[in-house]
């Protein structure tokens, strides 16, 4: 996701109090990545906001947090090599005090590959049980830099550059297919070279249809979901396209959340068509309830996977919550 595409989506977020307790951000923009969480702040403590929840940024608050003269904001860096575990207690301390400007209290820990097993233990254990209006956000390059453990608490955004213009020229000069090389940009930079090197395109296209045959049921709250396990999706089930897979149901998701508002701009290229497609399918049978739900849900998924659940028993998990089946 693009930086002002990221920016977009907190907005909405924050506009409709759905901003999660914890968020990942990852890719190679750290300076990207501090941005966007200015942002955040901005949006929640902005009094002028506009119909979109973007903040003003002239008030005297939206200045204030631009020169990072923010009291209720804490960032972690490492100190010399690793982010010691006495920093994550201290940060545990003060995130546990009375917000002193705002009602809530925000959290950033970079290079948070760097926490050595006993401060990532230590922010377990926070992560699991969180405090209210708390906001953590971690930046890594990459998710699997983290403990299983942590990335399964944790939503995570991927910050894209203009090195993903040329990743997309060399995967059509090596015969990708333009939909098919977008979507493998949107899932783990730790697998892509995998996904390049597996690639055959009707197989690539097949599996791509049979997740978005079973979103479609699973948003359409149709029972015969769990069947589409079984007829469509079972030969796409070991552990690392179960992952895949979650990560484009959630991907896809936020695409067609967003997309109920008029102000999001078109920046999906050829997958604009395949977003479009399914939401005439379930346009007018969900709320955004439901595409909140989803999310949830998926997230819990993902977590089951990373607990050493089967990927067919996490999308068996999803589909019996989704449907609401007793």
């Amino acid at each position: 996701m693009r930086l002002e595409a990221a920016k977009k989506h907190f907005n909405l977020l924050i506009q409709h109090k759905r901003l999660a307790h914890a968020y990942l951000f990852t890719g190679e923009l750290g300076q990207a990545k501090k941005k966007l969480v200015e942002t955040i702040i901005q949006a929640l403590v902005c009094k002028h906001f506009d119909a979109e929840g973007r903040a003003c940024l002239n008030c005297m608050d939206c200045q204030r947090i631009t020169r990072g003269q923010f009291a209720d904001h804490m960032a972690i860096e490492p100190d010399g090599r690793s982010i010691k575990v006495d920093q994550i207690r201290g940060l545990k301390e003060w995130l546990g005090t009375s917000p002193i400007e705002a009602d809530f209290k925000i959290a950033t820990i970079e290079q948070a590959d760097l926490m050595g097993p006993a401060a990532a233990n230590a922010l377990l254990l926070f992560l699991e049980e969180p405090s209210p209006n708390v906001y953590i956000f971690l930046f890594s390059r990459q998710a699997e830099q983290l403990l299983p453990t942590i990335q399964s608490r944790v939503q995570e955004v991927i910050l894209e550059d203009d090195k993903a213009d040329s990743q997309m020229d060399q995967m059509l000069q090596a015969g990708i297919r333009d939909q098919h090389a977008r979507v493998m940009l949107k899932l783990s930079v730790n697998r892509l070279k995998n996904l390049m090197d597996d690639y055959e395109a009707e197989s690539f296209e097949d599996w791509l249809k049979a997740l978005e045959y079973f979103y479609q049921l699973l948003m359409q709250k149709d029972p015969y979901a769990f069947v589409a396990i079984q007829q469509h999706l079972k030969s796409y089930l070991n552990f690392n396209q179960g992952q895949d897979g979650l990560d484009y149901l959630n991907w896809l998701n936020a695409q067609l959340l967003l997309s109920h508002y008029p102000s999001k701009e078109n920046y999906l290229g050829s997958l604009q068509k395949r977003v479009n497609m399914i939401k005439e399918r379930i346009n007018h049978q969900v709320s955004h309830t439901s595409y909140h739900r989803m999310n949830q849900l998926l997230m819990d998924s993902k977590k089951l996977l990373m607990s050493n659940v089967t990927s067919q028993l996490a999308y068996e998990h999803l589909a019996i919550k989704m449907c609401e089946w007793k």
